[in-house]
């Protein structure tokens, strides 16, 4: 049907997140979707989209990966964290900068970051720029090498996020 692909893209979201499953004309971007099943319907090619519930076991391995994944990364990378933050300390504000995300689930947690912005600047701005005038030198320097992501291993470690997945989005989108 004559349905642009970002609508048609939100009503199947919408029904893949209230639970109703959906028959869709795969389109040339679709290939992408790896949870939709391809059926064949009067010799049409046909996806049927739906929430993928994982087994119990997938989920205690994935659970268990991520804390032994995260667990290894926050002791081999301490000496680059403790060094990190003390340096963003040097400029008097706090090292972490801590945001509200969603889980998959939709639970409200804080993302934790180290801080590359100046202190007192607009907290809840989404994203900023290449050339934001907030973002300090080091700021900058670690955003260059997402050393400014390391923290965000504690909120693996405490089941908010995974080391595999989608990244958790700001409560507005």
């Amino acid at each position: 049907c004559g349905i642009h692909s970002h609508e048609r893209n939100i009503i199947i979201k919408y029904c893949i997140a209230h639970n109703i499953r959906t028959l869709v004309m795969p389109r040339v971007g679709d290939v992408i979707m790896s949870a939709a099943e391809p059926l064949h319907m009067l010799h049409l090619p046909i996806m049927d989209c739906r929430r993928c519930h994982p087994s119990t076991e997938y989920l205690f391995v994935k659970r268990l990966v991520d804390i032994l994944v995260s667990g290894v990364a926050l002791i081999v990378l301490s000496p680059i964290m403790l060094v990190t933050a003390l340096a963003i300390k040097s400029d008097g504000g706090p090292a972490l900068y801590k945001q509200v995300r969603l889980t998959k689930d939709g639970r409200k947690f804080n993302i934790l970051k180290f801080r590359s912005m100046r202190t007192n600047t607009e907290s809840d701005t989404a994203w900023s720029t290449d050339r934001d005038s907030r973002v300090t030198p080091f700021g900058a320097f670690i955003r260059k090498f997402s050393i400014d992501e390391l923290p965000q291993f504690f909120n693996v470690l405490r089941g908010d996020m995974s080391v595999v997945g989608p990244r958790p989005e700001l409560p507005y989108f």
